[in-house]
């Protein structure tokens, strides 16, 4: 071992769970809410409550909070100074945390955990067999852990290869190959130290059989705790707390059940497969190899990743063992359900799974266990974020997806609108499908398509003129070349020749500039590299591997390059912005000690003529003396009150007054750049102060106010829209297209955000261009589509274009999904979704929806057959196409019959807009091999204005309409006329807008309930309910609310409602807090209208922030529709309200929008897949290929899915075979008042007396 001694003695921090509630005191007006999470000897972990809240590094606060002493409380007030900001929390650290104080905490942390259940005794036949459970545990942590160091050694050299390429923290290979020889030589002792110390831990699993370990040597103070100790430990906490987030349902999991074997409360189980057991006992390991504080970071990060990989299947093996124990204390389970209710937020549940991992390729330490795979790490440079690529293969999807359109394409020949009675398909015809689209396709026919598909997404990612374009065009016959072959190179994870095409790709903007390196013309070695693949690929299969080292070397030296000139203009920015802070300081000191009186205007001038630089300077030099320091700014304070006293009183203050003349005289001349200022200046003070002339006949000084009115903030000027939101959504790291004065639009990243200075400041890909823009004029870019943002261009080209082709090849799926496969137009379906979205925004406009209905297309398909037919209503369709702006929607509906929305047009306008396309339609003849045909159609107009809300009714009136003027010949047209029943319909809802009211104050709004349940049940019961809305008429009967909702929407009232139900479900939470917590949680749906309503907002993140209701059980619903409309605003709100610990779903997912690019960037948690995919999946093959693409989509992105409409049990086992995760519907459990949900196995819910439709959506609000 290196040095083994060395840090032996070097105290460990341990760490303690807890959950106070306490306040960080920034200064003596400002008290930031917060929790504790962790604190150990020195030093504390917290939660902020709120966000938006800036703490620098550094920055000195005090933490108070209260704990109880013998049934009385006591107040606590710690100093601290915070030493790291995260997304999760804060590290404070404390200089000397008093013994006293400690001991409460520790005592109050062990007193919420160590609760056993009530009523619980354990008998003489409990411990055994708790003891045969901890025997198993044993045997498995034996065969288990050794893996994981041993893997620990496979990943390391290629990990700190990777991270000292973006970072240099060896100063050479053999620096880093002396740790790793170091690490090496310790191997056995690393093993058996971590596997001793986890194993030791299976005795500790409950907490009143813990040992308390001194954290602190009975004659060491806690003063004495090194700075450098405590962020090791805030480093370790940090990677804790990622791993418990990432594996939060497997954790619930396991201590549930070890909760009911052990006969204790959650809280009080310590599970010693826990990521807090396995990193510190690695810690305690690697503290005695005695490295450097950055060196421990990088093995702890390269521990966590090991650990990312390889937890799932020590959780998965813990899980079955605990299955085989079911039986050891089946009276507890019961009494583990009661738990107790002080920290609700520790009895959590979650919902996401773990993803497969991605391979990585990496160099090995000569373990015997090779192929390990890590989650892919990316470091975006200066953006101080590390991305893991986690994940299914994108490859493997594309090539899922693709098999998905083969087969939905083989089955879509005719147009069939699908039947909502009889089953087209039986069983087994179904499951030879879902084999089918599961498999991956290994025909060359379609690997070639793949490839074909790959390479198009990979150019479609470069500019036009990429002058790297003919490079890689030279790699793709070689590559496609290796479709049939077993180093296949995009079913490969590890081809040398996916990392040719990204150093290619980072060697862009020296190939375009003509750059030379070390004497290199970099295109000419490019060429002479890529010239050699070709030739070469066919017989030596090392040649991609060859190029791919000799390109390294080189690409390495441009992108250290791009790298320094970055840094150089970020340390740059960060002086300026320090000096602007420092500026801004003195400014805030000088005016209080000025303002409001009269000040000699000797003092201004002094500070104009450079005493205020003086003292910016001196600010900023913070390595200065306190007391040197503070003489500059005592100079003031001393000449403001000599220039007052008179003559009698200052001369015996003479000697401190020349003493403080020379003083200014000295350090003002480094500074006043004017010699003639400088002298005027000096002469005055001592005119002033001293006098002049033989009897020293003093000066009166002038007086003035001072006025000079500090920079506190910098000013907003800009109007808040969408694009100002764009912008202040932006983070370092960022790509955008920029094209500024005059100049072409060129991609260039964001390096520097200023916070002091309101600066965004870009470069491009060399790093040599800058652009510095503030927030008005980027916004004004933005707003002009001079400036919008792009992929991350630092994610590999290889990724980027497997993500294009991906979401390409899912676009297609929904558009096959949602368009009519004869004509290309939409179908039915989708027209109807986009009327109804159509609604919210008609505000004193109306829209027209026209039917067209196609004459003689019987006729025509007699004489010409099915395919003439088809291409009779394909011509069609082109001809009305082509005499519509783009605005304007058709769709087809039906066999012979289309459909327009002609938007904000007046009957009048509309009508003449159909004469003109009637005239067209019956100008223009169909021709069909040697036969010519007339067209002939008949149009149903009807206006579609704010006062309709029954979609269904308006297609029925144009129907009606183009019957009517069919009847009158051919090309006719009719305008649909009112009559009493339509009416009187629109009367009630009217009636309806004008009772919102009525019914508030009536309490006639009920809330009722759905179940979400697991599909599969055998992977564990899940109870989670999604709130819906229910309503009584005057009488006090249940009626359906689909005139209420449509009336609130329409008086734009929808956040009124959303608060309404936000409120009531809340308070019945508060009432029935122990079945709540027992359940997986309330999804609540979110309106349009309140998702971009900044009031609401406020009004959720007061509600939640005050609410004691564990937020990881709330999950908010947002449609796709909504969620697509705004997109910034919706992200916006997503990202405040999670910090509350809340997730949101996804619903009416595969709508038509462009949902996979969007959904990446929401932060959503759950996938509801729209019902129009799923009623029918029994009955129509394309809905099966459908939904499984789309749950393929959402668990590669690591969400959960839930299936819609699932109304019997023959759709449920279709989904349990695709792998959707959650299913709700009629055939899952009807909808149920809240008020009468208990937690037990629900029965269905009685009938009687409740009115329920068939479609469920309109209780939804």
């Amino acid at each position: 071992m290196s040095n083994p001694n060395k840090k032996n003695k070097r105290r460990r921090h341990i760490r303690y769970p807890i959950e106070l509630l306490a306040l960080l005191v920034t200064d003596p007006a400002t008290a930031i809410p917060c929790t504790i999470l962790d604190f150990c000897s020195g030093g504390f972990f917290l939660e902020l409550k709120h966000s938006g809240i800036e703490l620098f590094q550094l920055q000195p606060i005090k933490l108070q909070f209260s704990l109880q002493d013998n049934g009385d409380w006591k107040n606590y007030e710690q100093p601290a100074q915070v030493m790291h900001v995260t997304p999760t929390g804060v590290g404070v650290a404390v200089e000397n945390l008093p013994l006293a104080t400690f001991d409460a905490l520790k005592q109050y942390s062990e007193q919420n955990s160590s609760r056993p259940i009530s009523g619980h005794q354990h008998n003489l036949q409990d411990k055994l067999r708790q003891q045969g459970f901890k025997n198993e545990l044993n045997l498995l942590l034996i065969d288990r852990l050794p893996v994981f160091i041993l893997k620990f050694y496979d990943s390391l050299g290629p990990y700190l290869r990777s991270v000292n390429e973006h970072a240099v923290y060896f100063a050479n290979s053999s620096k880093l190959d002396d740790l790793v020889t170091t690490l090496k030589l310790n191997k056995e002792l690393l093993i058996s130290e971590f596997c001793n110390t986890v194993i030791a831990q299976t005795e500790q699993i409950t907490a009143s059989n813990r040992s308390a370990e001194p954290v602190i040597p009975s004659d060491i103070g806690l003063s004495l705790i090194e700075k450098e100790d405590f962020e090791d430990w805030l480093k370790v906490s940090a990677i804790i707390r990622q791993l418990n987030n990432r594996f939060e349902h497997e954790l619930f999991s396991i201590a549930a059940e070890l909760s009911r074997i052990f006969g204790v409360s959650k809280l009080a189980v310590h599970s010693p497969v826990n990521p807090s057991v396995l990193c510190d006992a690695f810690r305690d390991v690697v503290l005695q190899l005695g490295f450097e504080t950055k060196t421990q970071s990088m093995l702890y990060e390269c521990f966590e990743n090991v650990l990312a990989v390889n937890l799932p299947a020590l959780y998965h093996d813990t899980r079955q063992l605990l299955a085989r124990h079911k039986t050891v204390n089946p009276t507890s389970e019961q009494a583990v359900g009661k738990r107790s209710h002080e920290n609700p937020q520790n009895d959590t549940s979650a919902y996401l799974d773990q993803q497969e991992p991605v391979s990585y390729e990496g160099l090995s330490l000569g373990s015997t266990h090779p192929n390990l795979t890590l989650p892919t790490r990316t470091n975006s440079i200066n953006s101080g974020f590390t991305h893991y690529e986690t994940g299914r293969p994108t490859m493997q999807i594309a090539e899922k997806l693709l098999g998905f359109l083969h087969d939905t394409a083989q089955q879509q020949s005719t147009y069939k609108p699908k039947s909502g009675s009889g089953s087209i398909l039986d069983s087994d015809e179904i499951n030879a499908t879902l084999a089918r689209t599961s498999s991956v396709k290994t025909s060359a026919i379609q690997r070639l398509e793949i490839y074909d598909s790959f390479f198009e997404s990979l150019f479609a990612e470069l500019e036009l003129a990429s002058p790297i374009k003919p490079y890689l065009e030279r790699l793709r016959s070689p590559l496609l070349a290796t479709a049939e072959t077993e180093n296949a190179f995009l079913e490969s994870g590890q081809h040398p020749a996916k990392t040719i095409i990204n150093q290619i790709a980072a060697l862009e903007p020296a190939v375009k500039t003509n750059k030379h390196i070390k004497g290199i013309n970099v295109k000419n070695a490019l060429d002479k590299l890529l010239e050699r693949i070709k030739p070469e690929s066919g017989h030596n299969t090392q040649v991609f591997a060859e190029v791919e080292q000799e390109l390294h070397n080189l690409t390495q030296q441009i992108t250290k390059a791009v790298n320094t000139n970055i840094q150089r203009i970020i340390e740059s920015y960060e002086g300026q912005q320090q000096l602007e802070a420092a500026r801004r300081q003195v400014q805030v000191a000088i005016y209080r000690r000025m303002a409001g009186k009269p000040v000699p205007a000797i003092i201004p001038r002094l500070l104009d003529s450079g005493w205020q630089h003086l003292l910016v300077i001196e600010e900023l030099n913070t390595h200065i003396p306190k007391q040197q320091n503070t003489q500059t700014w005592l100079v003031l304070d001393k000449l403001f009150n000599w220039l007052s006293l008179p003559d009698e009183e200052i001369t015996p203050q003479l000697p401190a007054l020349y003493e403080t003349l020379a003083y200014i005289e000295e350090n003002l001349r480094l500074v006043c750049t004017n010699a003639f200022e400088f002298d005027e200046i000096i002469h005055e003070l001592k005119v002033q102060l001293i006098g002049q002339g033989s009897q020293k006949q003093r000066k009166p000084p002038s007086f003035t106010n001072f006025s000079a009115q500090p920079t506190l903030e910098n000013p907003v000027n800009e109007s808040h829209d969408d694009f100002s939101l764009q912008v202040e959504q932006l983070n370092v790291g960022d790509w955008l297209m920029v094209a500024h004065a005059n100049s072409p639009h060129e991609a260039m990243k964001l390096i520097w955000i200023g916070t002091v200075l309101p600066l965004y400041v870009f470069v491009n890909r060399d790093g040599l261009e800058k652009l510095e823009l503030n927030k008005a004029e980027l916004t004004a870019l933005m707003r002009h589509g001079s400036a919008y943002k792009i992929d991350n261009l630092d994610i590999p080209l290889v990724d980027r274009a497997s993500n294009a082709m991906v979401q390409n090849v899912h676009g297609k799926l929904i558009f096959n999904a949602t368009h009519d496969v004869d004509t290309g137009l939409l179908t039915k379906d989708e027209f109807i979704k986009h009327l109804k979205n159509e609604l919210p925004g008609l505000t004193n406009s109306q829209h027209i929806i026209c039917h067209i209905e196609v004459q003689d297309l019987r006729l025509i398909t007699n004489v010409c057959g099915a395919g003439g037919g088809i291409e009779f209503l394909k011509t069609l369709a082109g001809l009305i196409i082509g005499q519509l702006n783009s605005q304007e929607i058709v769709a087809r509906l039906g066999d012979k019959a289309f459909g327009l929305l002609l938007k904000n047009r007046s009957a009048d306008e509309a009508y003449e807009i159909a004469k003109k396309l009637a005239k067209f339609i019956s100008g223009s003849r169909f021709h069909w091999q040697d036969k010519s045909f007339p067209m002939a159609v008949s149009f149903g107009l009807t206006a579609f204005s704010e006062r309709c809300y029954d979609i269904g009714l308006l297609l029925q009136q144009a129907d009606a309409a183009s019957l009517s003027a069919e009847q009158t010949g051919q090309n006719g047209i009719m305008v649909f006329e009112n009559d009493n029943e339509a009416i009187t319909r629109q009367n009630r809802i009217y009636q309806w807008a004008g009772q919102i009211d009525q019914v508030f104050t009536e309490n006639r709004l009920f809330s009722r309930c759905q179940k979400i349940a697991q599909v599969d049940p055998t992977l564990g019961r899940h109870e989670h309910y999604e709130i819906l809305l229910g309503i009584l008429d005057e009488q006090g009967k249940i009626i359906p609310p689909d005139l209420f909702i449509p009336a609130v929407e329409r008086s734009k009232r929808m956040p009124e409602l959303d608060q309404w139900v936000i409120k009531n479900v809340f308070n019945w939470i508060g009432s029935h807090y122990d079945d709540f917590i027992r359940t997986n949680g309330f999804s609540i749906n979110l309106s349009g209208q309140s998702i971009s309503n900044e009031e609401f907002l406020e009004f959720l993140q007061g509600f939640l922030a005050a609410s004691a209701v564990p937020g990881e059980k709330i999950t908010f619903e947002i449609t796709e529709t909504v969620a697509a409309g705004n997109l910034s605003f919706t992200k916006q709100f997503i990202s405040k309200i999670k910090k509350y610990g809340c997730k949101f779903s996804l619903d009416d997912f595969g709508s038509g929008y462009s949902s996979y690019s969007y959904l990446k960037n929401l932060q959503v948690d759950y996938l509801k897949i729209d019902g129009a995919f799923v009623k029918d999946i029994a009955n129509n093959k394309a809905d099966v290929a459908i939904v499984k693409s789309m749950n393929e989509i959402a668990h590669s992105l690591g969400l959960k899915t839930i299936a819609e409409y699932v109304e019997n049990e023959r759709i449920l086992e279709i989904l349990r075979t695709i792998g959707v995760d959650y299913a709700q519907g009629f055939g899952i459990h009807k909808p149920m008042p809240l008020a009468d949900l208990v937690f037990e196995d629900l029965p269905a819910a009685d009938d009687k007396g409740l009115l329920f439709l068939e479609n469920d959506a309109f209780w939804q609000i």
